[in-house]
């Protein structure tokens, strides 16, 4: 039997609960099998380039997705008109596809009716960030419904964008800071693995066990 060090005895419970809160946060995103299709990029793929090259035309569900993942990035003091032309640029049969008027919330294009889908409570600071990702992982499945291709690029440029933004949303200092922070780490890193998951490509819900 392995002999296990004080340090890792004082140290485990917290990495366990991490790992249970990273998969409990995976599982409520939801997620495809892995065998469904072949996978296009392995974990932590920088995808930036093949944003920018996404075959996209204008008005598509791909190029909203896209777009939207781009509004409000590297603190855009113009983000809050931005997201008024995004929004007002979107067609009509998107918006019809998608049920609902988009509204902008934080400077940034949102779901109104979106929220943090976890188990787990995460920082009221995030629900923005939440309301925007919701909107762009809408976009993605208007996408795959009416036969359009989803760029490998775009889910993750998405997904980025909502980490930077938990994160940036941190600023409390102290404990809660640092908890702030830490859970939009364990957030990061379960959005990120569901997307991998499903080939960066339409987000699936499925039942557990994940077979």
């Amino acid at each position: 039997m392995t002999r296990l060090s004080a340090r890792t005895l004082l140290t485990r419970p917290r990495y366990l609960l991490t790992s249970r809160v990273a998969v409990a946060l995976v599982f409520a995103l939801g997620g495809s099998t892995a065998a469904d299709s072949p996978v296009d990029a392995a974990p932590g793929e920088n995808t930036a380039d093949v944003v920018d090259a996404a075959p996209a035309l204008p008005g598509s569900a791909v190029a909203a997705a896209r777009d939207l993942a781009a509004v409000g990035v590297d603190g855009d003091e113009d983000a809050e008109s931005d997201a008024e032309a995004w929004i007002t640029s979107l067609p009509g049969e998107i918006t019809g596809a998608l049920g609902y008027q988009p509204v902008v919330v934080d400077g940034v294009p949102s779901d109104p009716a979106g929220d943090c889908s976890s188990p787990v409570p995460l920082p009221a600071s995030f629900t923005p960030a939440c309301l925007t990702h919701d909107l762009g992982y809408d976009l993605l499945r208007v996408a795959d419904a009416t036969g359009e291709a989803i760029p490998t690029g775009v889910r993750p440029a998405l997904d980025r964008q909502l980490a930077s933004r938990m994160a940036g949303s941190c600023t409390e200092s102290g404990l809660r800071g640092v908890g702030c922070r830490a859970m939009a780490g364990v957030a990061d890193a379960a959005v990120t693995a569901n997307s991998w998951r499903q080939n960066d490509g339409a987000p699936v819900k499925e039942t557990w066990p994940w077979s």
